[in-house]
């Protein structure tokens, strides 16, 4: 009984404010979640982007001093490079090893110093990552997920094609998020003074997606990045290729090609936020 109070209670106020609202002021609550969305999908980008540029050069100056000093000429020298090449991944792995136990365990102390609220959101972050994680992924094997809904949408003849297997899938389901989350945003100014209980947990929901727009953000993206590497086989003889390419390429190409994918979507799910440029 109470339930269907309620109910009624919520679809008045809902068809006041719907009501009530004039057409125009509609029009600029959509056209602020549109501008937002967009702009926050692809800035975020361009700052990934940039950060993913300035690692290379970095990178691919280490690895000029390195081939400057031990690069090799004479076959006696070759001959002794080629032992010690080894060694020195092992030593390099060692490094790593190291550097992430350290920020494994720094990150630890900072969460047993911080208040219980805050390790309780910490922790309902994570969960929402990780479903997020999964369920655009395709779950704990990969398969299925946002990707393959290609499969139910146009049949198999359109599995993997260059919208559902490349990061225009991953653009597109982030715009969305991005814009639901700014019409919640915009449109709970114009909620009821007096609100049903349906209306309070309406809000709830528009506070915590907007409080963890970015955690959903980099869960979707790093389900689909570990999806692409999957399809993309890398190592084996063949894989599934992609359709629509009006070219034939070989199957190291195809596999390049989910790999190149996947490993943007992972840099965009690293990176996230689109946080305003720093000089």
């Amino acid at each position: 009984m109470r339930a269907a109070s309620e109910a009624r209670q919520f679809s008045g106020e809902t068809w006041r404010v719907l009501t009530n609202l004039p057409k125009e002021q509609v029009g600029k609550i959509i056209a602020a979640a549109l501008s937002q969305a967009l702009w926050a999908t692809f800035h975020s980008k361009k700052i990934a982007i940039r950060e993913a540029g300035k690692l290379t050069v970095k990178l691919g100056k280490q690895i000029w001093v390195f081939l400057k000093h031990e690069a090799c000429t004479l076959n006696e020298e070759r001959e002794l490079y080629l032992q010690n090449i080894g060694p020195r991944f092992e030593r390099t792995g060692r490094i790593w090893r190291r550097a992430l136990r350290k920020n494994a365990l720094s990150k630890l102390a900072a969460f047993r110093a911080l208040s219980l609220a805050e390790k309780k959101d910490i922790v309902v972050s994570g969960f929402l990552w990780l479903g997020t994680f999964f369920l655009v992924g395709g779950g704990l094997d990969f398969e299925g997920g946002a990707p393959d809904l290609d499969i139910k949408v146009g049949g198999i003849g359109q599995h993997r094609n260059l919208i559902s297997h490349t990061i225009l899938l991953g653009l597109f389901l982030e715009f969305l998020l991005r814009l639901a989350v700014g019409l919640f945003r915009a449109g709970k100014e114009y909620l009821p003074q007096e609100k049903s209980l349906i209306w309070k947990q309406v809000e709830k929901i528009a506070i915590f997606l907007e409080k963890n727009e970015n955690v959903l953000v980099s869960g979707m993206w790093t389900g689909l990045a570990v999806h692409l590497l999957k399809d993309a086989s890398l190592g084996a003889a063949r894989t599934k290729p992609y359709t629509g390419i009006p070219f034939s390429m070989p199957t190291e190409a195809h596999q390049a090609l989910f790999a190149g994918n996947s490993f943007f979507s992972f840099l965009f799910g690293k990176n996230p936020a689109a946080e305003k440029e720093q000089d």
